[in-house]
């Protein structure tokens, strides 16, 4: 092969080859990324449009844009969190806002994963003695899953006629525990709570009252191993509330005045009694014809020979009671006796039977 004809084949493949790379240069896609990327690390987010403006087909065609929403600018505001911004109470005149929450501050329970206790019905007395219904619905609330979120509990929100409110009364449908898996239905001395309150109502105002159960000190567990639910809480009222915050089911006051503190136990004769914890825990409970029964557990049970039962038929057929509120176990004179409390006549009495023989020792 001739030099001259070598020359001419190498400048065809030079001029092949400049072609085919221009080529590839011109179908290389950009370096630079869309208009929809973001900085490394920053979060977006997408707002859900309703379904009736939402677009039928969200592919891009090719060489088409999607049309966007047209967006109005944003108010200039403040960097806010998650949490919605606090809403004002408006009351209507002549009435006031009430709010009810509810809390657990308690220590764990062992063996023990929930507790699920239901209100059906909620009302306050006012001072003419009149009850003034806040809420008929069933509620439903784990003390243990509110301890875990260490929030209020919104219950209710609602207007009452404005006034003064010395009495909250909470009924309770029924408590559930749920104890290594199982459900025990729980039971109460009263399913009915009167919690004695302060709470100025004026109109156009809002108030707000918080209950705090504290659950590892309410249940309690009878000699027959059945479960007892004897509700010990705090209770807080505020008044003149500012503004009221929620987020989800959860609520927080802010800028309301105290005006009332206070605690109370639910006893075995099913009162609330102000500064107690309830039944004694270091006493053995029974139920008998559904009067509680406690004895300490210093005192040799078997010593007893006795029914309770047996005794508080004594003390009925013997027209000492007419109604009895609770049976206790003691020793009177080195005598193991059945203490039985109850009332005639509106007055309080207690007849001491001995728990050998039967015998009524004294009345008092």
């Amino acid at each position: 092969m001739s030099t001259l004809s070598l020359q001419k084949i190498l400048i065809i493949a030079g001029l092949i080859t400049v072609t085919a790379g221009g080529y590839w240069l011109f179908q290389m896609p950009p370096t630079t990324s869309p208009e929809t990327d973001t900085a490394i690390g920053e979060k977006t987010e997408t707002e859900e449009l309703p379904s009736e403006i939402q677009p039928e087909n969200t592919q891009k065609p090719s060489g088409e844009s999607v049309p966007q929403k047209p967006q109005s600018p944003p108010p200039e505001t403040k960097p806010s969190s998650q949490t919605p911004p606090p809403v004002a109470s408006v009351p209507s005149k002549g009435s006031g806002r009430i709010l009810l929450a509810i809390t657990d501050d308690t220590v764990p329970i062992a063996e023990i994963e929930s507790i699920y206790v239901s209100f059906n019905s909620i009302a306050a007395r006012n001072a003419a003695g009149n009850w003034v219904p806040i809420s008929n619905e069933l509620r439903v609330y784990d003390l243990l899953k509110l301890k875990r979120e260490s929030k209020l509990e919104l219950m209710f929100d609602t207007t009452i006629p404005d006034g003064m409110y010395n009495n909250l009364r909470l009924t309770i449908d029924s408590v559930v525990i749920v104890k290594n898996g199982l459900p025990n239905t729980a039971k109460l001395p009263n399913n009915i709570l009167y919690l004695p309150v302060s709470l100025p109502l004026r109109s156009g105002q809002t108030a707000a009252i918080m209950i705090d159960i504290m659950a590892d000190k309410s249940i309690h567990t009878t000699a027959k191993n059945q479960l007892v639910f004897a509700p010990v809480l705090r209770i807080d009222a505020l008044g003149e509330i500012q503004t009221v915050q929620k987020s989800g089911s959860k609520v927080e006051f802010f800028g309301g005045l105290p005006k009332y503190a206070a605690s109370f136990g639910m006893t075995e004769t099913g009162n609330m009694e102000q500064n107690s914890l309830g039944i004694d825990s270091l006493s053995r409970i029974e139920i008998e014809q559904n009067i509680y029964v406690l004895t300490q557990h210093s005192i040799d049970r078997t010593l007893f020979t006795v029914s309770p039962g047996t005794a508080m038929e004594t003390a009925k057929n013997n027209a000492y009671l007419t109604e009895i509120s609770a049976v206790y176990g003691t020793i009177l004179e080195k005598k193991p006796t059945w203490r039985v409390a109850g009332s005639i006549n509106g007055s309080k009495i207690n007849v001491f039977v001995n728990g050998t023989d039967g015998s009524v020792i004294k009345v008092e």
